[in-house]
């Protein structure tokens, strides 16, 4: 397929719906043959807040039921734990997609995106010739406190199927950012228009 078949093919709406109403991650040049996805500040501090809270939810009331002098195990306790587990799960889906690696390799020719002995769904590993394109995607989110916007910095493979880089709502980080992984790769960026969901 040449690059006009693949352009033609390639889908123009948003790959993920949805997004976060905050800059979740950046492009970040760890030497001259890579560059890697870093979560942001913003990122890292709602994840520890959230984990935080999920260890103390449940920490607290087990650490109570356990030292508990009598031999009865209270309802509510046990709800605050299984509450607390819940979102220690949550927390921990979190702290494994969004802080697993994930970059751009020129020394092995790879984009990758995961940990190497795990494989899951968000598991990427393939060669930077299959990269042709960039793609760039705006969609206006609405919800019952409002809508903001999101967009998507895709790349786009020989086959017009495309991979998720980021999504998030600084439209100024995620230019820069295409800008740079063009420059990297040395392929072209695609503007698709925006989408309303």
């Amino acid at each position: 397929m040449d690059i006009e078949d693949i352009k033609i093919k390639t889908k123009r709406s948003p790959l993920l719906k949805g997004g976060s109403n905050f800059e979740t991650h950046v492009l970040f040049k760890k030497n001259n043959s890579e560059l890697v996805i870093k979560p942001t500040f913003g990122l890292a501090l709602f994840v520890a807040v959230f984990t935080t809270f999920s260890i103390c939810f449940t920490g607290f009331p087990l650490y109570k039921l356990i030292h508990n002098k009598t031999d009865s195990w209270e309802f509510n306790r046990l709800l605050f734990v299984a509450v607390g587990l819940f979102f220690f799960c949550v927390s921990m889906y979190l702290l494994f997609n969004y802080f697993s690696p994930h970059g751009f390799d020129k020394a092995s020719n790879r984009y990758y995106r995961g940990f190497k002995s795990i494989q899951t769904k968000m598991s990427v590993d393939i060669s930077l010739k299959t990269i042709v394109a960039i793609q760039l995607i705006g969609e206006t989110i609405s919800d019952e406190d409002g809508s903001f916007k999101s967009f998507e910095l895709n790349i786009i493979l020989n086959n017009a199927e495309r991979l998720n880089v980021m999504d998030h709502s600084n439209l100024r980080g995620i230019i820069n950012d295409a800008e740079t992984l063009s420059e990297f790769l040395n392929i072209p960026i695609w503007h698709a228009e925006s989408n309303k969901t």
